[in-house]
């Protein structure tokens, strides 16, 4: 039903109720917030939004918004409206925060700041106090156990050669002196670095705190990246390093000839995985694999009786947590790495000078905008690789 025939049928049983004309149209004055010239114009049919009231929208807006919006005026007069609810300044909104939302896009992708397709997120809404993400799984180098050591200025990784040494004593005799030796192994120290600017628009007319949610991004991407360069790092390209599945000295189960498959998956795979490590170093162990893998492992991998191994409730797979990671593949694919067992914190020498995200208003000053920073030193070395097993499909 439209306002002219929500306004008739008003006035028509307010007639039939014998209430005189003029009470009858204060009556409808109160009722829908319009004065008596409007009503008689909808009741005649000769206008569905008067232009008087129109203007009088526009300069609302306009003083509203600032010279922040220029030319926004002419925008709210060619917009396309006709009244389809009762209360048109319900319509009436809906169209003008949609021009806004194409101005405010305009000016912040205009001073380079936060590149995006969807900038309405940033209109002050009621319902809009957080931008909603997908995040992938990140961190599981340091769930797993990846001790941070301090770097120094110059970079070496000490890795146990020869160990000390235990003997029974004869009496009246010396014991022979351990010799153990330790190598040092360097190791180049990268910096990692992020920048972002944010117009100081963007941050005034956000109904997000755009500062330090885009700093929990920066720390959130430094985990994933950590991820990415301990786990399957290439050293080539945009990797430094060479992570666990790359390393030389692992040991591996492959899949039999033909078994190209992540679904190829059974108990003895991983049971053979535990067994390749030396048992003094299963403490501390366990899995790292992707998300969809662990639902593979959980249908395919079970005990004689049907039951999975893996417990959702715990987390574990055959008695050792397991650590989930997108850093690891989720699609199937021959001759491909996708588990990881062993001791992250015993087998991966990480070194990390510090990890800060910080802001400059002085840096870019002449855009008016801010500029985040996000920087920090790291070096990764794969110290013990015989502390690992990697699990990988068949090549054929």
């Amino acid at each position: 039903m439209t306002i002219k025939e929500l306004i008739e049928k008003k006035f028509k049983e307010l007639s039939d109720q014998g209430m005189e004309e003029k009470i009858a149209y204060e009556s409808l004055v109160a009722e829908y917030g319009l004065d008596e010239k409007h009503i008689k114009e909808i009741l005649e049919g000769k206008s569905a939004l008067s232009k008087e009231m129109k203007a009088e929208i526009e300069n609302t807006v306009v003083e509203t918004v600032g010279p922040l919006f220029k030319g926004f005026k002419d925008k709210v007069s060619t917009l396309n409206f006709a009244p389809a609810k009762a209360d048109w300044r319900v319509e009436m909104g809906e169209k003008i925060r949609k021009t806004l939302t194409k101005e405010l896009d305009s000016i912040v992708t205009g001073n380079k700041a936060i590149t995006t397709t969807t900038m309405a997120a940033i209109i002050p809404e009621e319902w809009i106090k957080h931008i909603y993400e997908t995040v992938p799984m990140y961190g599981a180098a340091f769930e797993a156990g990846l001790a941070r050591i301090p770097l120094a200025e110059v970079v070496n990784m000490a890795k146990l050669g020869t160990d000390v040494t235990l003997e029974y004593q004869t009496e009246n005799t010396a014991p022979s002196d351990s010799a153990p030796t330790v190598d040092a192994k360097p190791v180049n120290r990268e910096t990692l670095i992020g920048t972002l600017v944010m117009s100081r628009q963007s941050l005034k007319y956000s109904a997000v705190e755009l500062t330090n949610y885009f700093t929990q991004r920066f720390i959130k991407k430094y985990a994933r990246h950590i991820d990415e360069e301990v786990f399957t790092g290439t050293a080539s390209g945009s990797s430094k390093y060479t992570g666990i599945t790359q390393a030389s000295g692992t040991n591996s189960v492959i899949f039999a000839p033909g078994e190209t498959s992540f679904n190829n998956i059974n108990r003895d795979y991983l049971i053979n995985a535990i067994h390749a490590i030396n048992a003094n170093h299963l403490v501390g162990a366990g899995w790292i694999t992707n998300n969809q893998t662990v639902g593979t492992i959980h249908t395919r991998c079970v005990t004689s009786a049907g039951m999975p191994l893996f417990n959702y409730n715990t987390k574990q797979l055959l008695g050792y947590p397991v650590h989930i990671t997108s850093a690891l593949p989720a699609t199937s694919a021959a001759d491909t790495a996708f588990i990881i067992f062993g001791s992250v914190s015993e087998g991966v020498a990480f070194g990390e000078d510090g990890f800060e995200v910080a802001s400059d208003a002085s840096v870019k000053f002449a855009e008016n905008a801010i500029m985040l920073r996000a920087v920090g030193d790291i070096a990764i070395y794969v110290i013990q690789p015989e502390l690992f097993t990697i699990i990988k499909t068949s090549a054929t």
